[in-house]
């Protein structure tokens, strides 16, 4: 048997080396028990968010490749890490920290012991690390995306990436999943089945379930009962129209669009409330306005309209409304350009306009993440996770 200390400290310095880490602490350890077995935690420290044969691992742990299969296998099917099979080859890998091996447990909804325990243990652990590790770099790795309907106005051009409907029709397939924040967290009641995770499938890459999203091309690896990673009933494929309605339900209960920071090819859509999401809470409770990427737009307010009501103080999860005088006042430093007080001013007052300075996103999760690691100071062969995203 493997030296249980051991092996979940191994497995967790293995992690930390991404570009979205996990600093080592006993409660980072007690999540990666839940996760992992001490034989599935030994087998996954010698691997890596790059891609190995169960060969290559094998020889690393002095095992067999017949050995460790249904293991490695085993950890695909519970969505711990991933695997797939090009030709005669089955390659393994880990999950980015974020999105992947964070969310994967709480994609079905489900709210088990284990789950609540796990839900708890994620929520200390932010405060005692891993915020400063999500917020660790100068570059967000997601964005705020206004209210489509409120940033089309007068001749201004928006541009794909600023526009979700141009998001969602820029992908191959549109999954919906559980919110992994709040059915993690529980701090409010906002909708759950509300997050969007975006497919783009790679040349030659079939319509797998969504478990395979943002991989290279080739099979997913099969468990003995023949399902792939996670269960497909665990996430629903989505026309576009039924996209934009997940979306449209998002804006009225209050939440914000948050892209992945890139222009082409981005991972997910989540929709954010300032008390669970743990990108968000870099704002919400560490004032850290870096924490999302603002959009290029802000909200402005036409101060002979207002009537100082202050239904939008409500509205703005980002607290960069004030009444002063009786009339609504944007802190330009604190708006994120979401546009949600725009949907719940009753008299027009207020609008967003686009900002002076504009800012122009990573291209693909590829340029992204390769910023994330140099202002990390991180090693860039981790980057070759990313090189799949490229092309097209």
């Amino acid at each position: 048997m493997p030296n249980k200390k051991r092996v979940y400290v191994a497995l967790a310095e293995e992690i930390n080396r991404q570009p979205i880490g996990a600093p080592l602490t006993d409660t980072f350890l007690e999540i990666l028990e839940i996760l992992f077995t001490a034989e599935e935690a030994e087998i996954a420290s010698c691997m890596a968010i790059t891609e190995r044969t169960d060969a290559e691992i094998a020889q690393r742990l002095g095992r067999t490749a017949e050995e460790i299969e249904p293991l490695l296998i085993g950890m695909v099917a519970k969505g711990r890490i991933r695997g797939r099979q090009t030709g005669d080859k089955r390659l393994f890998s880990h999950y980015p920290m974020l999105p992947g091996l964070y969310e994967n447990p709480f994609v079905p909804g489900v709210r088990t012991e284990e789950i609540v325990r796990l839900g708890k243990l994620w929520d200390k652990y932010f405060g005692e690390g891993w915020l400063a590790e999500l917020h660790g770099s100068k570059t967000p790795i997601t964005r705020a995306v206004p209210v489509e309907e409120h940033a089309h106005h007068g001749d201004i051009e928006i541009l794909p990436y600023e526009s979700i409907t141009d998001i969602i029709k820029g992908v191959d397939a549109v999954v919906v999943v559980h919110c992994t924040c709040r059915t993690a967290m529980r701090k409010c009641d906002s909708p759950v089945d509300i997050c969007l995770g975006l497919v783009t499938f790679d040349e030659g890459m079939p319509v797998t379930p969504p478990t395979y999203i943002g991989q290279p091309a080739g099979e997913p690896v099969l468990h003995e009962h023949g399902a792939p990673g996670i269960n497909p009933g665990e996430a629903r494929f989505l026309t576009v129209e039924e996209a934009l309605q997940v979306a449209k339900r998002a804006e009225e209960a209050g939440l914000i669009h948050c892209v992945e920071n890139v222009q082409r090819r981005p991972a997910f859509i989540c929709n954010c409330c300032p008390c669970c999401c743990v990108l968000m809470r870099g704002i919400s409770q560490a004032g850290l306005p870096h924490s999302v990427a603002h959009s290029n737009y802000i909200a402005t307010v036409d101060e002979s309209l207002c009537i100082g009501c202050e239904d939008c103080l409500g509205r703005c999860q980002v607290k960069a409304i004030t009444i002063d005088k009786q009339t609504a006042a944007i802190d330009e430093g604190k708006c994120l350009g979401c546009g949600l007080c725009v949907s719940k001013c009753g008299v027009d007052a207020i609008t967003l306009r686009r900002r002076v300075e504009l800012v122009v996103p990573p291209e693909t999760p590829y340029d992204l993440y390769e910023r994330v690691l140099r202002e990390k100071g991180r090693d860039m062969s981790q980057l070759a996770a990313w090189e799949h995203f490229r092309h097209k």
